[in-house]
């Protein structure tokens, strides 16, 4: 994957998403290495949308590994997690309400509550990559 062009804000998410969720408790689309998806989940008490990214910075991001690392982040799960946060709160002084991660060594996953933080969240993702390239 050309990764310089990166812009996963491009993907088209359904208008009808609930709907879709009433029929199916998943709605996800593969952009490898990126797993994005939306799920009912239950958030204090009650159920809710949930909007998520994730990634497993094994999987062909040997070039960005070594830029990421150059940038003084490991190249794991949490490294990629803490450059992404890094880079929300250049833009946005209180980020940790409109984006919550849950990530490991292996994986990046972050995800939020609502379309419109999450199509932010994929533009800054896509962004976040392109500028390891500057």
């Amino acid at each position: 994957m050309n990764y310089k062009d990166l812009h996963l804000e491009a993907i088209m998410i359904p208008d009808n998403i609930e709907g879709l969720l009433e029929q199916d408790s998943m709605w996800d689309i593969e952009v490898p290495p990126f797993s994005i998806s939306v799920v009912v989940t239950e958030f204090k008490g009650h159920d809710t949308l949930t909007w998520s990214i994730e990634f497993s910075p094994a999987f062909d991001f040997e070039d960005l590994n070594e830029r990421l690392e150059a940038k003084g982040f490991e190249s794991d799960g949490h490294g990629w997690t803490a450059y992404i946060q890094e880079c929300l709160s250049k833009r946005f002084k209180n980020y940790a309400d409109m984006i919550k991660e849950d990530s490991d060594s292996e994986t990046c996953c972050l995800y939020t509550f609502n379309k419109s933080n999450f199509t932010t969240l994929l533009s800054l993702v896509s962004e976040a990559i392109r500028e390891l390239y500057n």
